[in-house]
Parts: C-alpha cells; sequence; structure tokens
C-alpha cells in the first residue's frame, strides 16, 4: 500500500493548479523551498517522479498528471463531504475532539484542560494525538473538530487559521561535542551529523526549512518519532539535533546536553488552531478557541505558565 500524507498532495494539487512553486508557496504562507520539500517528500512516498523542471517552470510527468486527477477528485469529495457534514451536525456535539501533537499533548494539554475544565465544568473532551502532518490529515478527514499543532502547509481552503501562540527549538548536542563550548556560524553545521523528527513533525519540516534558507545541506542521519530517542543518541555524541525547550531543560540542567551557541541562529514557529471552514463549530468549540485566545501569549512557556497562574 502506498503511504503519503494528504498534506504533501495538496501541496503538490496546488502547484499544479497555480502552475507556480511561488504562488503555491504564498498561498500556503510558506517558503517555496519548503514547497519543494513537499512534493519531494510525496515523490518519495510513491517511488515516481511527479513534475521535471525546466527554467523557471515545470511539466508534468505521466504519474504526475494521473496523481493531480485524482487530487482533484479527492478534494472535490472533501469539499462535497464538509458541505453535507455540515447539514447533519449543527451545534448538536457534545464532546470535543481536538488533535494535537505528542509534544503538545505532554506539555501544553494538562494545564489547558485543568483551567479549561475548572472554567466550563461538564464538558467532555477527547484528544488524539499524532504528528503535525497526520493531525492536519486528521482534521480534513473529519476526525476531530479541532486541530493545535506546529505550522506546516495546510490547505488554505478547506481550513481556517487562528496562530495561538509560539515554539522555540534549539540546536542541542553532547558535552563532549566537538561543536559544543564554541561560538559557532551557521555555516558550521554544513555536513554535521543531524539527527532530526520524523518527516512528518513541524520541528522536522520548520527546522529544514530553516537550514535550506540558510544555504546549509544538512546530513540527516537518523530520524525519529520519538524525542526521548533523539536526547539519547545526541548524549552519545551521535550527532546534534533541534528540540523545544521544554523537551530539552531537565537534561540541560545536568548538563547531559548544552545548546549550541550559533549566531544569527534563532528558530521559532507558530502554533496554530485550525478547524474546517465549512462546517459550523460546536458551541463548545467555540467556547474552547475563545478561551484558549485569552491566555494566549507570545511563547508557549509563557502560556503555559499563564494557564498554570489561571488555574489556582
Amino acid at each position: 500500500m502506498v503511504n503519503f500524507n494528504l498534506n504533501q498532495l495538496y501541496t503538490f494539487y496546488l502547484v499544479v493548479s497555480l502552475k507556480s512553486f511561488s504562488k503555491a508557496a504564498q498561498a500556503l504562507s510558506v517558503t517555496e523551498p519548503a514547497v519543494s520539500i513537499q512534493i519531494r517528500g510525496l515523490e518519495e512516498s510513491l517511488g515516481c517522479q511527479l513534475l521535471t523542471r525546466v527554467k523557471k517552470s515545470f511539466n508534468l510527468t505521466e504519474a504526475g498528471r494521473l496523481v493531480f486527477d485524482y487530487a482533484e477528485k479527492i478534494y472535490g469529495l472533501v469539499s462535497d463531504l464538509n458541505s453535507e457534514i455540515k447539514k447533519i451536525t449543527g451545534d448538536s456535539k457534545e464532546t470535543l475532539t481536538v488533535g494535537t501533537t505528542k509534544y503538545l499533548a505532554s506539555v501544553l494539554f494538562p494545564p489547558l484542560l485543568s483551567a479549561f475544565l475548572k472554567h466550563s465544568p461538564g464538558v467532555s473532551i477527547r484528544i488524539e494525538e499524532g504528528s503535525s502532518m497526520n493531525i492536519v490529515d486528521g482534521l480534513v478527514q473529519g476526525n476531530y473538530e479541532i486541530a493545535i499543532t506546529g505550522r506546516i502547509p495546510y490547505p488554505k481552503n478547506l481550513l481556517q487559521k487562528v496562530e495561538f501562540t509560539s515554539v522555540t527549538i534549539y540546536p542541542v548536542a553532547s558535552p563532549k561535542g566537538r561543536l559544543s563550548n564554541k561560538v559557532l556560524e551557521i555555516s558550521d553545521l554544513n555536513e554535521e551529523p543531524l539527527i532530526v523528527r520524523d518527516r512528518y513533525s513541524a520541528i522536522r519540516f520548520n527546522t529544514i526549512t530553516k537550514m535550506s534558507d540558510c544555504k546549509i545541506n544538512p546530513k540527516v542521519i537518523i530520524e525519529s518519532g520519538s524525542t526521548d530517542l533523539i536526547k539519547e543518541l545526541v548524549k552519545q555524541n551521535r550527532g546534534y539535533s533541534f528540540l523545544p525547550w521544554a523537551a530539552i531543560s531537565k537534561e540541560i540542567e545536568k548538563k547531559e546536553l548544552v545548546i549550541l551557541n550559533v549566531n544569527n541562529l534563532h528558530l521559532d514557529f507558530p502554533v496554530d488552531i485550525l478547524y474546517l471552514k465549512d462546517l459550523k463549530l460546536s458551541s463548545v468549540a467555540e467556547k474552547f478557541i475563545n478561551f484558549l485566545m485569552s491566555k494566549k501569549k507570545p511563547s508557549l512557556e509563557e502560556t503555559i505558565s499563564n494557564l498554570h497562574d489561571s488555574d489556582h
């Protein structure tokens, strides 16, 4: 069975529909290299080339034409499905289902749910976890009403975005590593062994996009969906990685990991609230989003602190 995600397919669909990588990037609010990464990921998953570049344009291969034909049918059906669901659901939902990443579920949702349920007793909430791209796919497929995830390309014609807060990720290495205890330039990371999250992760997507923007060719040696495994490998000096503060704070305090001192490298990305444009939100979903926005702060760490304070 072919394994790919709908987010990659939508990026391809948009590039072909708009006849432009740059216009697709603008529509998705991402960089052009980020669009190229999505297309390459889809080609790798399908095992065939979909586009051939010709100067500033491109041509579809035979496989590309076939994939685009099916993409048109898929997104037409998704639109029809959203319209039909809207007719039968209205505000009748009593349980709110939220899709989010494993990282956000572990650091944001404990104080968030505690504070929200105190604010709105009697509400039933179900949390479903996955990687960022799989969460977006699940939202499009109607698996949950709201998604909270790191910024990645998403189908703007189907989903409404509300920017919530932001996550900063840090370059980390073993204290024994040759990059540690030095003042580095971004170019010093070129060809250094990099351990990254899996390809469906917002952390992975934003890390690779930033490095591509800086003309850095990352030498990815290991990718994993497990943050704990990544940290252990970095501790063993197998390579360096990029991880958020909440995932590394204990290891930094114990001096098991160090944050690399890289000039002019600041890597953060938004955390978005997403929901289907054509589906009327339930009253509990609207209440949940309003509560989130009332507690938002510029960074995830500040937002979490604010939620803890409001719960006391």
